[in-house]
């Protein structure tokens, strides 16, 4: 084993610079966006809630594209961005639910898959398909960064 002494220093006040004002720093967007995730686990749509929730996003989840199709009728309003799983316990993937949901809409919803397969394949696949891929486990920052492009390419 080994020790380590460090000598404590005195508490001092941190004093910011006269003259410079620090605007505080919305953590909201513009307007509320509707961000559709779908995940066949019931912690990471809860986890996605709550995140996307913090940020002014309104949500809604599902493990399946005919839970979000009821939802979403009830909402009244397209969605403004899918976050998909890529595998998904009931047998279909991101990309099949991604299609079914854009038809459905005739619209190029902009989408997003969020998997931990690096295969090329499936990059290459998104990139025709024009889907973003979100690497798990997804970073917060880039997942603020992808709704905050989106919701202004809509605007």
């Amino acid at each position: 084993s080994f020790s380590i002494a460090v000598p404590l220093a005195p508490v001092s006040e941190v004093r910011k610079p006269a003259g410079i004002a620090v605007a505080p720093r919305s953590r909201r967007f513009a307007h509320a966006p509707l961000v559709v995730c779908i995940d066949d686990e019931r912690q990471v749509r809860e986890g996605m809630a709550a995140l996307l929730g913090s940020w002014g996003c309104e949500t809604v989840l599902g493990e399946s594209a005919e839970e979000i199709l009821g939802a979403i009728e009830r909402a009244g309003r397209i969605p403004d961005l899918l976050l998909i799983d890529l595998h998904l316990a009931n047998g279909e993937n991101g990309f099949s639910i991604i299609s079914r949901l854009r038809r459905h809409w005739a619209a190029d919803l902009p989408a997003a898959l969020i998997t931990a397969n690096r295969d090329p394949a499936n990059l290459a696949i998104a990139r025709t398909q024009r889907v973003d891929v979100l690497l798990k486990p997804v970073k917060p920052a880039q997942l603020r960064a992808l709704i905050a492009q989106r919701a202004a390419s809509a605007e």
